[in-house]
């Protein structure tokens, strides 16, 4: 329990320190990922919203879990769907996909730059 609780705090400053747009990679540390999650979800959602950070729905590490997403869209978080690129199935997002359904999450639901692409 302890190990969970210094995993949800590095996963607060991840998301209250970094600068970027759309952040997941430390909601995929071990050892559980649902638990953890579910434990300190709302501090890691209150941090990602305070710097207006959207939460990626990563295919390859199936994270984060339905509740987490249900917790985040409630908080009015955006979403993107990522697949990592180190193997196989990059590009796939059967669970991003999934989620998304499961979640009932909209167009308006999902980040979109806010400068031109390119």
């Amino acid at each position: 329990m302890e190990y969970c609780r210094r995993i949800n705090h590095g996963q607060k400053n991840f998301f209250t320190n970094i600068r970027v747009a759309a952040g997941g990679c430390p909601l995929a540390r071990e050892p559980d990922r649902r638990q953890r999650t579910a434990l300190g979800g709302r501090e890691v959602i209150d941090a990602a919203r305070s710097r207006n950070i959207a939460i990626e729905i990563n295919d390859t590490m199936h994270v984060p879990h339905e509740a987490f997403i249900r917790m985040a869209r409630s908080a009015g978080l955006k979403f993107t769907f990522g697949s990592d690129a180190r193997n196989h199935t990059v590009g796939r997002m059967d669970y991003c996909q999934r989620m998304a359904r499961q979640c009932r999450l909209t167009e308006k639901d999902f980040f979109i730059p806010g400068r031109p692409l390119g």
